[in-house]
C-alpha cells in the first residue's frame, strides 16, 4: 500500500488536468423539419473530408468509404422519397450494397422485373440499362432493384 500510494502521488498528482468546462445544452428542436435538419447536418460529410479515390479504383471499392449509411434500410417505389434512411425519416434506401455478390444495388424508377429473370442474365448484364430492358417492364409507381445476383420490384415502402 505504501508504494502504490508512493508512485500515486509522485506520478499522478504531478500531473493535473485542466478543469473541463461545462457543455451548454441546446435548444430541442421545435418542428420535425429541424430535427430532420439537424440530423442532416450531423450526418453530413464536407467537400474536404471526402476524398476523391485513385484513378483505376473499383467503383465498388469507392462506395464503400462512403460514411453515411442507412441506419434503418428501406425499399420502396417511386411515390416513396429516396434518400438517407434513420428512425425519424423513413426513405427509400439509395445507398444499398450488397453483401452476398459484393456490388453495388441499381435501381430503375418506373419498371418491374419481369418473372422470367434469372441470376445468370443479372451477372451478365447489370448495371447496363440497354441490355436489361428486355427483363423489365414498365409499370407506374414501381422501382425495380438489382444487384449481381439478386432483382425485386418494389411499390410500397417494405423494410
Amino acid at each position: 500500500d505504501v508504494l502504490l500510494d508512493d508512485v500515486e502521488s509522485k506520478y499522478c498528482a504531478a500531473r493535473k488536468l485542466p478543469p473541463i468546462p461545462a457543455l451548454s445544452h441546446p435548444r430541442p428542436p421545435s418542428s420535425p423539419n429541424s430535427l430532420n435538419e439537424a440530423i442532416d447536418e450531423i450526418c453530413s460529410i464536407s467537400d474536404t473530408d471526402a476524398q476523391e479515390p485513385a484513378a483505376g479504383t473499383h467503383k465498388a471499392a469507392a462506395s464503400s468509404e462512403r460514411t453515411r449509411q442507412c441506419y434503418e434500410v428501406h425499399l420502396g417505389g417511386t411515390e416513396t422519397t429516396r434518400g438517407l434512411s434513420t428512425s425519424v425519416t423513413k426513405r427509400a434506401c439509395d445507398r444499398l450494397h450488397c453483401f452476398q455478390c459484393d456490388f453495388e444495388v441499381c435501381t430503375f424508377d418506373g419498371f418491374a422485373w419481369n418473372e422470367a429473370t434469372d441470376y445468370l442474365f443479372l451477372r451478365n448484364n447489370v448495371p447496363e440499362l440497354e441490355r436489361l430492358r428486355p427483363q423489365l417492364a414498365r409499370q407506374p409507381g414501381c422501382r425495380a432493384y438489382a444487384c449481381q445476383c439478386q432483382h425485386r420490384s418494389v411499390t410500397g415502402l417494405t423494410t
